[in-house]
């Protein structure tokens, strides 16, 4: 089954995220701590990707054994204490109110800065994931290219 252009455009950002989280050929999971090779990693959502909001925010993808990303069903407390310890209280907070007013609430919505805001109610067609498609898997190339 071919894949859609939003597919391919997951598929590239999530390993995108994998590698801009890596120190050389190694990353660490968000949730458990555990050091992986970039090439056992998942790029493993907090909100879900079936979340268009934020299924292409750096903030919500981050590097993920794949223990805790497809068993431990993306590990979510361990995964919010994650986000919490490397960005903050705010960052996450953030976050939040991203996701819950994406899905509806008006008090997360109105906390939201403008941008947020755009992001919130902005939809993506074919075409645009397309291009994101193609800079995301550009950026991966060039960073493989670092780690050699």
């Amino acid at each position: 089954m071919k894949q859609s252009e939003r597919q391919k455009a997951l598929s590239a950002f999530q390993r995108l995220r994998v590698y801009q989280e890596a120190e050389g050929e190694f990353v660490k999971c968000i949730s458990c701590g555990k050091i992986i090779h970039v090439s056992e990693a998942d790029g493993g959502h907090y909100e879900n990707r079936k979340n268009r909001v934020t299924e292409l925010l750096p903030e919500n993808v981050h590097a993920q054994c794949r223990a805790c990303n497809r068993f431990h069903e993306g590990n979510l407390v361990a995964y919010r204490n994650g986000i919490e310890a490397r960005y903050g209280e705010s960052y996450a907070k953030r976050l939040n109110y991203i996701i819950l007013a994406s899905k509806g609430s008006s008090e997360a919505y109105s906390k939201l800065s403008d941008e947020d805001k755009r992001l919130v109610v902005s939809k993506k067609c074919e075409l645009e994931y397309k291009v994101l498609s193609k800079g995301f898997r550009k950026e991966l190339r060039e960073l493989k290219k670092g780690l050699k």
